[in-house]
C-alpha cells in the first residue's frame, strides 16, 4: 500500500498504528505543507498539523492537515491542531492515532509566544486542556502520540 508517496508494508490484518508510523515522514511533511500554506499569522508565527485518524468501523485511514490562524491581535486564535481534529470529526473519523506539530526551532520564538522555553513548539495549554479544543475532542485518547518539530527540520532532543 501506498501511503504519501512510499510504499508502506502492512499486517495481514488491519493495523493502523503501523500505518501510522511507517507514514510518520509524511505526516511531517503534511504538517509542514500545513504551515506553509494555510497558516496566517499576524506575527508571522506559522504552525502546521498533521493528524492520522482511523475508522475502525471502516478500516479506513486519513492524514489532515492544516495551519494556525490569528490574522490580528484582537482575534482569538485557532490552532492548527484543532483544525485536523475538526476536520477528522467532520468526516465521521472515530480516533485519532497521533499528532504532528510543527513550528520554528527558535527557542527565543517559542517563549515569547508561549512562556516557555522549549526546542519545539508544544500544544498549548488550551490545546491540552481535557476539556479544550483538542485533548477535549472525543477522538483523542491518552494513547494519542504527539510528536513535536521544527518546520525546516527534524528536531529531536533527548534528556536522560
Amino acid at each position: 500500500m501506498k501511503v504519501g508517496g512510499f510504499e508502506a508494508s502492512i499486517a495481514s490484518e488491519f493495523d493502523p498504528y503501523h500505518i501510522m508510523m511507517s507514514g510518520m515522514p509524511y505526516m511531517v511533511e503534511q504538517a509542514r505543507a500545513g504551515a506553509n500554506k494555510f497558516a496566517s499569522s499576524y506575527r508571522g508565527f506559522h504552525v502546521g498539523a498533521a493528524a492520522f485518524a482511523v475508522k475502525w468501523s471502516t478500516q479506513e485511514t486519513a492524514v489532515f492537515n492544516g495551519g494556525n490562524i490569528k490574522p490580528n491581535p484582537s482575534r482569538p486564535k485557532v490552532c492548527a491542531e484543532s483544525v485536523t481534529v475538526r476536520q477528522a470529526e467532520k468526516f465521521g473519523f472515530e480516533e485519532i492515532l497521533g499528532i504532528v506539530v510543527v513550528a520554528t526551532t527558535d527557542i527565543v520564538k517559542i517563549e515569547e509566544v508561549t512562556g516557555a522555553r522549549t526546542p519545539t513548539l508544544h500544544p498549548c495549554d488550551e490545546c491540552q486542556d481535557p476539556k479544550g479544543r483538542v485533548a477535549g475532542s472525543a477522538l483523542m485518547r491518552d494513547t494519542t502520540l504527539v510528536l513535536t518539530a521544527g518546520i525546516e527540520e527534524i528536531f529531536i532532543k533527548y534528556t536522560l
